[in-house]
């Protein structure tokens, strides 16, 4: 089963029956999401796995097309604060970069997922 790994549970997301993660685009990473939507994966904070999701959508947009609602959502902040906090997880990135932003399905996270 694949892995999505977390250092944090920005806004407690983890523990609601879906939730969402921002992550930088990378040509490999957008064909490789797209190709696992439906499948379950462990959901891993701080490298403890915490049960297990399901991938129901893949969308790849530009950062500053994040909806501000996504954006609060996701990390519990406002959203100028929140593009702070994923500027400061990537350097360097410009206006030209694209983000993926994957939506889960909780499924069992009281289940022994090994």
């Amino acid at each position: 089963m694949k892995n999505i790994r977390f250092s944090r549970n920005w806004n407690n997301k983890l523990n609601s029956s879906f939730f969402s993660t921002i992550r930088l685009a990378q040509p490999v990473n957008l064909r490789y999401y797209l190709d696992k939507e439906g499948h379950v994966f462990n959901v891993l904070l701080k490298n403890k796995v915490l049960g297990t999701a399901r991938l129901i959508s893949v969308r790849e947009v530009r950062l500053s097309e994040i909806p501000d609602e996504l954006l609060i959502l996701d990390t519990g902040l406002p959203p100028e604060k929140a593009i702070e906090i994923i500027n400061g997880f990537y350097k360097n990135i410009t206006e030209a970069d694209t983000f993926n932003i994957l939506i889960f399905e909780r499924l069992c996270f009281s289940c022994n997922t090994k």
